[in-house]
This record gives C-alpha cells, structure tokens and sequence, in this order.
C-alpha cells in the first residue's frame, strides 16, 4: 500500500498548474541534498506546498491541474453590477462599460484610447516594479492606466495616487478593493495586466478574457499555461500577449504588442475579444481532469 499513500499526498497538494508544479519539482530536484530544507527556505511559494512538492519530487509522479472560474459570478452577461451587459455575440455593452468608467473615475472619455487594468494584491509576487512601469508605459503611448488593489506597497501607489497622477486624465490608481469596481474595471478594460513573478495558477487573466480583455502576462506558472502570445501561435490559436523576462523592456515589448494591435487592427482586436470571451474557462474543465486523475490512481 505504500504507492497509495504517495497518492494521498498528491491528491492533498495546494492547487497548481501544470507549469508552475514543474518549477517547483525543478527546484526540489536541482537540490544538492534533495531534501526539503532546500525548498523550504524559498520564501516566494508556500511552505505547505513546497514541503509536499519536495517529497514528491523525490517519490512520485505528479500531475498540475488548471484552476476554474465561477462562471455564474463571472458573467458579463448576467452581471448585476455593471452599467451594461454584454457578451461575444452581442458586445456593444462593454463600449457602454468602458464609457462609464471613464466618466466614473473623472477620466477622458474616449473610446479610442485603450484602458489597461489591474487588479492585484500589491505584494512583491505580483511584480510591483512591473506594474509601475507598466504605468508609466502608459502615460507614453497615451493609453489610460487603472489599478484597483491593495497590500504592501499601499504607501507607495498612495503617495503617486495623491501627487504625480492626481486629476490625471489618463491615470486612475485606486489603491482599496471594491467588489463592485473589480466587476466594472474588468468590463471595461481592453487589456488586462498580469506581471507576476511568479503565479500558482491566477484567476485575474481568466476573469479579464471572460469580460473581453486581452491578457498581457508574465510567462510564468498558470500565466504560462493559459495565456499563449498571439505572434508566436497560429491565427485563431493566440489569446494574448506574454513575455519572459523580469526587466522593464520585456514587459515593454509584450505592452506595447498589445497596444499596437489595438490601434492598427481594431477588427481583429474585436475577434480576439470575442474568441475570449467564448474560451471554456469554468470549473467544469478542471473538474473532469481531477475525476480523469483520480481515476487513473483507482486501487483495482
């Protein structure tokens, strides 16, 4: 009975996906002494997670399985708290979001100036230097910028929120975290910005793509496993933008990608959007990898 038990702990690890697991098997296996310590003392994951990677780095095969969305809660269709709603096949609702927004926050109400959002825990895992190059990227190429979040770095955003970019037409940082404002901001935005260091799974990309966002992320962890970079796929098969490096320049690259194609290509644009918005991203997916998984370890 001892492989079933190895099984157990499988079953038991936190949620990952399949390549933020594979970062940390990596690590667990790249151990001189292949011992948990190792792992352990990796402040940026879970020591619950790591601890459990680390042994079955060492015992057993393991499998990383996506996240899902809460489709019902999620749904720009259906969402009580937006001005509009709206979905692929009737998507006018989100201009009326994107109007409403702008005019809610005391920003230039044009529709042509694409908004890019946000919403993150302001912690260092998130890539806080990222997001506020990102910010500044932005008041560049004469895009507008909106974060709603909160954390660690509150004093930092604050003080910008208060100084550099109050009244800014363009710039809106709205350092709290309001339910509501979340579903508005998704609904509204043309781009969402994930720059995570790194990324168990993430919600936040998910989520912007159901609403008709397009995702520009960090190629890392569950970022990596959902987001697949329209230049470098075949038509049809991209659904945003990533990039690999931690630098201001790379996430420059992947941004300004994005906003080209939003200016230059707005009918494909509006595609993408659509294509997204289409994307199962429920927890019907995931659900059946975990029945498909346990019933691949059932005893006989």
């Amino acid at each position: 009975m001892p492989m079933a038990s190895c099984w157990v702990v499988l079953v038991w690890v936190p949620p990952a996906t399949p390549s933020h697991l594979a970062t940390l098997l990596s690590s667990a296996r790249a151990s001189a002494r292949c011992r948990c310590q190792s792992v352990l003392t990796m402040t940026s994951h879970s020591p619950c997670l790591c601890a459990a990677v680390c042994f079955l780095a060492c015992c057993v095969q393991v499998r990383g399985i996506l996240n899902g969305i809460d489709v019902v809660e999620w749904d720009p269709s259906r969402d009580h708290l937006l001005p509009a709603n709206f979905n692929a096949q009737f998507p006018d609702g989100k201009a009326i979001c994107k109007k409403f927004l702008q005019r809610g926050l005391g920003l230039d109400e044009n529709p042509d100036k694409p908004v890019i959002a946000v919403i993150t825990r302001l912690v260092p895992q998130k890539g806080i230097h990222l997001i506020k190059a990102a910010l500044f990227r932005c008041q560049e190429k004469g895009a507008q910028f909106v974060l709603l979040g909160s954390g660690h770095c509150d004093g930092e955003f604050k003080a910008m929120a208060e100084q550099q970019f109050k009244d800014h037409k363009d710039i809106r940082l709205l350092v709290m975290y309001s339910e509501a404002l979340a579903h508005q901001i998704y609904a509204a935005a043309d781009i969402i910005l994930v720059p995570s260091m790194f990324e168990p799974c993430g919600l936040t990309q998910m989520i912007g793509m159901r609403y008709g966002a397009v995702p520009v992320v960090r190629k890392t962890g569950g970022l990596a496993d959902t987001v697949r970079d329209v230049d470098s796929h075949a038509a049809g098969e991209g659904n945003g933008y990533t990039f690999d490096g931690s630098d201001e320049g790379s996430l420059h690259s992947a941004l300004d990608r994005a906003l080209t194609h939003f200016k230059d290509q707005r009918s494909s644009w509006a595609e993408l959007c659509a294509t997204n918005m289409n994307t199962e991203l429920s927890w019907s997916r995931s659900s059946a990898d975990y029945v498909a998984l346990y019933n691949s370890i059932a005893m006989p």
